[in-house]
């Protein structure tokens, strides 16, 4: 056997290896979540069907989980349609 046939061999079991591995761990393990979508205030409430001063007031009571982007002057909103999505029901 030559050195090329030796390192084509070589190469060709390894990709082989590597298929046979990236079957049996996509068989074996759960997909992961999707990434949650991130929503503003106003697209939220469109969301869930209200007006967004509600949704702002439901947030501010504990009623709906909401995320604070960190600003100076005001304070921003967003949501998670996770968080959500059983309000919905």
């Amino acid at each position: 056997m030559t050195m090329e046939n030796n390192c084509e061999l070589e190469h060709y079991a390894k990709t082989e290896e590597k298929q046979r591995e990236s079957q049996y761990s996509r068989a074996n393990c759960s997909t992961p979540d999707p990434a949650p979508v991130w929503l503003t205030a106003t697209e939220a409430a469109q969301y869930l069907r209200v007006e967004p001063r509600t949704l702002l007031l439901w947030t501010r009571q504990g009623k709906v989980k909401g995320h604070i982007l960190s600003g100076t002057q005001r304070v921003t909103w967003r949501f998670r349609t996770v968080d959500l999505a059983w309000h919905q029901q």
